[in-house]
C-alpha cells in the first residue's frame, strides 16, 4: 500500500491517537491501513516519515512522545485535544496572552490564533466587572495587554485575516501564472528585516517549503536571482505583456534554491551545530542535505547559512531531541533569550 497524501495521512494519524486506549508501538502506526502509510516501506524510511509526521502534529498542538519501551503516546496534559470550560475571567487571561503572541512577528501560528480567539470571545457568558478586566489588562508591572472585550471587533479581526489570507491565494495564482507566460512582474516586498521596497522581476519558478510559497526571480535591479516569500508580496502586478521571447535565457535548477526555513532572508552568517552520535540517523532529515556534516570524535557538526536568525531559532526548537549551537556567539543568546520567554510565558 502506497502512502496516502500528508494532509489526509495526518488527519487519521492525530485520530488514531486520540482514540487508542493503550501506547503504540511503530507496527501499530505503519500496518495501520486507516492511518495510510506505505506498508512496503524499510523501517528507517518509515521513521522518518513518522517523525516528520509528528512535528507537524506537535506545530497544530497535538504532542506525541516516545516511552521507554519505545511504544508512542498522545500526551494529554500537553496536547490541546479536551474540551475547556473556562470561566470569563479564564477567558479574558488566555485572551490577554494570546494578544501578546499575535504582535510578535515571530510567532508562526497568528492567523490560526486569532480566530481561536474568535471562538473563545463568542463562547464569553457574561461580561468581566471593570475590576475584574482592570486586573487582566495590567500586569504585575503596570503595562498594558490592550485587551480590547468587543466580540464585534474580535470577529472583525478574524475576518480580515480571512481576507488577507484570501489575498495571499490570489498573489500565488497571479504569480504561477506569470511564471508560465513569462510576464514581468512588479511588487511591494517587506523583507525579514521589515524594511520595505518595490521590486520589478522576471519570474522563474514557485516553491513550496515548510508550508509557505516562494517565487525564484530575477531582481531586475540587480541582475541576480533571488528568492521572495508569496506571504511578504504586497499590491502585486504585471507591468507589460511582454512576448516569452523578450526574457533572457536563464540556466538554473530549482531544487538549488529549496531550502531550509532559515535560508530566506537579509542576514547572512555560518551557524555551527553539534549533533550527537545517538542522533546520527536523523541526519538526512535534519539537515535536507544542505550545508556540510563533518564528524567530530562521536559527534557530528553542522554548519549552515543562516539567513533569518529568529527562523532559524524555531527550526532548532522544534526538534524533538537536542541540537547544541556552537558558534556565533549572538545566535547562542538569542536562543537563550528565545528559551527565557517560553518558560515565562509557560513556567
Amino acid at each position: 500500500m502506497q502512502a496516502l497524501p500528508s494532509e489526509e495521512r495526518l488527519v487519521n494519524l492525530a485520530l488514531a491517537f486520540l482514540s487508542a486506549k493503550r501506547p503504540l508501538t511503530a507496527q501499530d502506526i505503519q500496518f495501520n491501513s486507516q492511518i495510510g502509510y506505505d506498508q512496503d516501506a524499510h523501517e528507517a524510511a518509515f521513521k522518518k516519515m513518522f517523525f516528520r509526521d509528528k512535528q507537524e502534529l506537535a506545530q497544530a498542538g497535538i504532542i506525541i512522545t516516545t516511552r521507554a519501551d519505545n511504544t508512542y503516546a498522545l500526551d494529554d496534559n500537553a496536547s490541546y485535544v479536551s474540551d475547556l470550560d473556562l470561566d470569563p475571567l479564564e477567558i479574558a487571561s488566555v485572551r490577554a496572552i494570546a494578544y501578546s503572541l499575535m504582535d510578535d512577528p515571530n510567532f508562526p501560528l497568528a492567523h490560526d490564533l486569532r480566530f481561536a480567539l474568535a471562538k473563545l470571545t463568542s463562547s464569553l457568558a457574561k461580561p468581566l466587572s471593570s475590576q475584574e478586566e482592570e486586573e487582566i489588562i495590567w500586569g504585575e508591572d503596570g503595562d498594558p495587554f490592550e485587551l480590547d472585550m468587543s466580540r464585534d471587533s474580535e470577529l472583525e479581526k478574524a475576518q480580515a485575516d480571512k481576507k488577507d489570507t484570501g489575498a495571499q491565494d490570489k498573489n500565488l495564482l497571479l504569480v504561477q501564472k506569470a511564471v508560465e507566460d513569462r510576464k514581468f512582474l512588479k511588487f511591494d516586498y517587506t523583507n525579514a528585516s521589515g524594511k520595505n521596497s518595490t521590486k520589478q522581476v522576471e519570474p522563474l519558478a514557485t516553491f513550496s517549503t515548510a508550508g509557505r510559497w516562494y517565487l525564484l526571480a530575477r531582481d531586475s535591479s540587480k541582475d541576480d536571482l533571488r528568492v521572495f516569500r508569496n506571504d511578504r508580496m504586497t499590491f502585486l502586478r504585471q507591468v507589460n505583456t511582454r512576448a516569452k521571447a523578450d526574457f533572457t535565457p536563464v540556466s538554473f535548477d530549482v531544487r538549488d534554491y529549496i531550502g531550509l526555513p532559515f535560508m530566506y532572508g537579509d542576514e547572512s552568517f555560518e551557524a555551527r551545530i553539534k549533533i550527537s552520535a545517538q542522533n546520527s540517523w536523523r541526519l538526512a532529515g535534519l539537515t535536507k542535505h544542505k550545508g556540510e556534516l563533518h564528524a567530530k570524535g562521536d559527534d557530528f557538526i553542522w554548519t549552515i547559512e543562516v539567513k533569518d536568525s529568529h527562523e532559524f531559532i524555531r527550526f532548532i526548537l522544534a526538534q524533538e531531541f537536542d541540537l547544541e549551537i556552537l558558534e556565533p556567539q549572538e545566535l547562542k543568546e538569542l536562543y537563550i533569550e528565545k528559551i527565557k520567554e517560553v518558560y515565562k510565558l509557560h513556567g
